[in-house]
């Protein structure tokens, strides 16, 4: 997360006896030579660039249960503690009044001491309340954010000395709320060539955060579907 892009100078590939000659038994199944920007001889030359723009929500692929689908769903399985079986007239109907006080007891916490009629009743009407709610959890959680990235880097020297420095900083927001990843780095090389030899110095830094309080192992499309299918 701490490579900047616009510090690679070209990327390789070698494979089969070049990359084992020059990498030995490791490089059988190929190498990926990525070489970095250097320094070059002549005037300091600066170079400033920037890009901005927005990641979109995206197609969602998967089309998922409403709440009528839902509901029916839950009266199929006959899971009690799920209000699509619950307040059915299927479960009202067959429950004894004991069993009925004793699931809204572990469900709702409450403990009605009413005739089936009554039960009915209230079921109808808790069924007719959740089939008004059509919430859909992609367009609430997932939204369209943006993205920006600076880089700035300098370059030159001499015939004998040659620099090489750059700085990056990028942010991507996160299609959750509160996601997001920041990213600094830090590049310097220093190369001096003389009689006696070539001498190469490089120091690379950089600082990524990303930010999760969601705190899930989900990626944001993956949640948004999951909270849509609860």
């Amino acid at each position: 997360m701490t490579l900047n892009p616009l510090d690679i100078r070209e990327i390789k590939v070698l494979k089969d006896a070049v990359a084992t000659a020059l990498y030995g038994v490791k490089a059988a199944n190929g190498v990926l030579e990525i070489s970095s920007r250097r320094g070059v001889s002549g005037p300091m030359s600066i170079s400033l660039s920037t890009q901005a723009g927005v990641t979109l929500r995206g197609r969602q692929t998967t089309t998922m249960m409403d709440t009528d689908e839902k509901l029916e769903l839950e009266r199929r399985m006959q899971v009690t503690t799920a209000p699509g079986y619950l307040f059915s007239p299927d479960f009202i109907s067959s429950a004894t009044l004991s069993d009925l006080r004793q699931s809204y007891q572990s469900t709702l916490g409450i403990a009605p001491t009413w005739t089936r009629e009554e039960y009915l009743a209230y079921g109808s009407r808790q069924l007719d309340s959740l089939r008004q709610i059509h919430t859909n959890w992609w367009h609430d959680l997932i939204r369209p954010n943006s993205y920006q990235s600076h880089n700035l880097s300098l370059r030159g020297g001499s015939q004998d000395v040659t620099y090489y420095v750059s700085g990056n900083f990028s942010r991507q927001g996160g299609q959750l709320e509160g996601n997001d990843t920041k990213r600094f780095t830090l590049t310097n090389s220093l190369d001096w060539q003389s009689r006696l030899g070539f001498v190469s110095l490089g120091l690379t830094g950089g600082y990524a955060k990303t930010n999760s309080p969601n705190s899930s192992d989900f990626s944001p499309r993956a949640a948004g579907l999951r909270a849509q299918s609860l």
